[in-house]
């Protein structure tokens, strides 16, 4: 048997501080610049933003070959990637040496990412190098829902391949 160290439930935890956009400042700022919207409620404009975002998550899942954000922000798509190349391991189950390493067998050891870009832009806009996508639970949830379903209709992306090589030939 493997020794493996036991997690500590009630150890002090490290959580990131959460940014969002859905502040009080945005909601005096948008009625401010859109004076007829001034009368809707913050929950009202708080649910039409989660609508829209889910939406994308939806729209990024149904089509292959993923979605192109709005304002030329870059696109979003989901790709089957081969396993990496050190073992993952399986924490929990961890009785045996064996089951230790994290197999994947639903989908024959690939794995699931989302990927962003926006190198391949028609309009680039300043900074775009530092701008980046980082999807929130639900959306990952999702996508591994359906990747465990059908993770063959996902696109291939190999191992070491720039995603902006990856538009280039596929162009």
């Amino acid at each position: 048997m493997i020794d493996v160290t036991k997690v500590d439930y009630n150890a002090p935890r490290y959580r990131k501080d959460r940014k969002s956009l859905l502040n009080v400042k945005f909601i005096r700022n948008f009625k401010k610049n859109f004076p007829q919207y001034k009368d809707v409620p913050r929950s009202t404009l708080t649910a039409i933003i989660k609508e829209y975002n889910q939406n994308i998550c939806s729209t990024a899942l149904d089509y292959r070959d993923g979605i192109e954000l709005d304002e030329g922000l870059g696109y979003v798509f989901i790709g089957s990637c081969d396993r990496p190349k050190k073992n993952i391991k399986n924490i929990p189950v961890a009785g045996h040496e064996n089951d230790l390493i994290f197999k994947n067998f639903d989908s024959d050891g690939h794995i699931v990412k989302i990927f962003y870009t926006n190198f391949n832009q028609k309009y680039k806009f300043p900074n775009s190098e530092i701008w980046q996508f980082t999807a929130v639970r639900p959306f990952k949830t999702a996508v591994s829902q359906a990747y465990r379903k059908n993770w063959q209709r996902f696109i291939q992306i190999n191992h070491g391949v720039k995603i902006r090589e990856f538009f280039d030939n596929a162009l």
